[in-house]
């Protein structure tokens, strides 16, 4: 076990920087997830996801291993060096991406590339939003929400309005607001907001309120949406 005094003097006071290179990625991740580190120490944890961070994203192979972790603050560490690492973290997350599986690591990988993504990224989600599994659809869809602008991407979103899936409905229906917001002239608004329209009646608060706020969007007019915790009529 590395100790906590090794740790914070290579993280903050780099005397021990050969020493660095050697230390374990586990070690480093843990020690910056420790309650005192990530939540007392601010400027520790950082110095520690530097370090993780560091060497032209030497651990990003090993940090991509880590994701599965039932601990919010492990995951918060390992998602934070890899969108330090950039470039090489994307491109490993594509890499592994592209055998197509639909399980729980492409769903925990999508939730980085929302992080790390970007526009080049897009022609490999749509696939994902075919998945029948929610875990994966829904991290594909939010990735659309930063980076999807293209009518594919629309297109298959426009589908999943109607999912039986509550939680899929509501990722669907909130990603495209996100898309209308930021190019809402390429948008064909009478076709989409009608296929929008019977989530204003949606049986679930924040699908109700979701809709509304994405067809706000979508006509300028926000004065009808639906608020979270009043009943639909």
């Amino acid at each position: 076990m590395i100790s906590l005094g090794l740790v914070l003097l290579v993280a903050l006071a780099g005397a021990l920087s050969g020493a660095a290179d050697k230390l374990p990625t586990d070690s480093l991740v843990a020690e910056a997830a420790r309650p005192e580190v990530f939540y007392g120490n601010p400027a520790a944890c950082d110095s520690l996801i530097g370090l993780l961070a560091g060497n032209d994203g030497e651990h990003t192979g090993e940090l991509l291993g880590m994701l599965e972790t039932p601990w919010a603050a492990y995951y918060a560490v390992i998602r934070r060096a890899l969108e330090k690492i950039g470039g090489p973290a994307r491109e490993a997350v594509l890499e592994r991406l592209a055998d197509g599986k639909m399980d729980h690591d492409s769903a925990l990988l999508l939730t980085i590339l929302e992080k790390l993504g970007d526009k080049s990224a897009e022609k490999i989600l749509p696939r994902f939003l075919q998945s029948a599994q929610p875990e994966v659809v829904i991290p594909a869809a939010r990735c659309l929400a930063v980076f999807g602008p293209s009518a594919e991407s629309r297109d298959l979103l426009a589908s999943l309005l109607a999912d039986s899936i509550p939680q899929i409905r509501l990722a669907a229906v909130w990603a495209l607001g996100r898309i209308c917001l930021r190019d809402s002239a390429a948008v064909d608004s009478a076709v989409l907001g009608g296929k929008i329209q019977p989530l204003l009646k949606d049986r679930y608060p924040l699908i109700r309120f979701s809709a509304g706020e994405t067809l706000g969007i979508i006509t300028g007019d926000t004065a009808g949406i639906p608020q979270p915790l009043i009943p639909a009529r």
